[in-house]
């Protein structure tokens, strides 16, 4: 289906994803890639709606479904858990995500093979534990760092991990946020956006939005499109275009020569950071322009992507100056860095 060989394998794997999946992309990219596993039954249990072919998705129903209370969805989320870690299969795995909340603590406890990753990072005392403040932040990072397998996205925030003074029993993996090969397959376009770059991604807090607008109603020569789910208001020169599904990404961004990537400096999760979107856009033959806030990005593609990624100062109008450039130069699609490729330790440790 994906031009994958198809492979054997008879285990049984349950993710754990609080969080919506459809915002976090790497969690779609692993499904799809489950999909050319014979015979592997996976199951994810997620606090959201969601779907995604061959796989068996438990969420809220009912009163658990359309209820506001927070209370109520950790009951839910706490009861589901406790279910499954009772009635665990032997030698299944288990794939936990974030596990910043106690009722995760349940699967560690249940099962030995489990593989803990992190999408963020958060400060111990900045994490929220709802129902379970008693329990010390602190000694929840440490409880849910048990497991043999644990990995983060950045060296960065390796460290950060390791400065916590926590101690593993193996090495914490880097899987960089990167899509698949097959994802942006579909990208060839013969004609782009000759004047006007794209963002997708966050639009509210920990962003330069309100300085980059500033900066395209300066001038009459550049537009904007933003694509995302909070909402943003439009401006003559900068348009807000919505929410995307994630596999229908390629099709939207190979219109575009030129994409950004706006965080900036306020959030230690932004600097430690690469985003996702950064391969994106160069899997579908943009040129990306990224805040130099980003310092963990810069450190480790400012060189390894040469003019593919340039990082300036969005707080000032000045970095504009360099967009003759990127939009007059060749546009070929960047796969260096990929899904498959970046989670290849936990893509080995499911076929094993």
């Amino acid at each position: 289906m994906f031009g994958v060989e198809r492979r054997e394998c008879a285990r049984k794997l349950t993710i754990v994803h609080y969080a919506n999946v459809s915002l976090y992309p790497p969690v779609q990219n692993l499904l799809a890639e489950l999909l050319v596993f014979d015979g592997y039954e996976v199951e994810l249990i997620t606090g959201y709606r969601f779907e995604f072919p061959g796989v068996q998705v438990v969420n809220p129903k009912g009163v658990f479904q359309y209820s506001r209370s927070k209370q109520l969805h950790y009951a839910w989320w706490f009861l589901v858990l406790l279910w499954k870690s009772i009635r665990r299969v032997p030698g299944a795995k288990t794939l936990l995500y974030e596990a910043n909340s106690f009722p995760a603590l349940l699967l560690k406890s249940f099962n030995s093979d489990v593989w803990l990753h992190f999408h963020e990072y958060r400060k111990p005392d900045r994490m929220q534990l709802s129902l379970f403040e008693w329990l010390s932040e602190r000694e929840i990072r440490r409880l849910m760092l048990k497991p043999r397998h644990v990995s983060h996205v950045t060296e960065a925030r390796k460290r950060l991990l390791i400065d916590e003074g926590i101690h593993l029993r193996n090495e914490i993996h880097v899987m960089w946020n990167c899509p698949r090969l097959e994802w942006s397959a579909i990208s060839h376009v013969d004609e782009r956006h000759s004047n006007t770059l794209v963002l997708v991604g966050a639009l509210g807090k920990n962003t330069w939005s309100k300085e980059v607008k500033e900066a395209f109603e300066c001038q009459n020569e550049y537009n904007l499109h933003v694509y995302g789910k909070d909402g943003f208001e439009s401006t003559p020169r900068v348009k807000y275009c919505g929410w995307i599904e994630y596999e229908n990404l390629p099709k939207v961004l190979s219109k575009y020569r030129v994409g950004l990537v706006w965080y900036n400096g306020e959030s230690e999760n932004f600097t430690s950071g690469i985003s996702n979107k950064i391969f994106e856009y160069l899997h579908c033959g943009l040129k990306v322009i990224v805040s130099q806030d980003m310092t963990e990005a810069y450190n480790r593609l400012h060189t390894a992507y040469g003019g593919s990624v340039s990082f300036v100062d969005f707080e000032t109008g000045d970095w504009m100056e360099i967009l003759e450039e990127c939009f007059s130069a060749d546009h070929v699609a960047n796969r260096r860095h990929h899904f498959n490729l970046c989670a290849e330790p936990l893509l080995d440790w499911i076929n094993n």
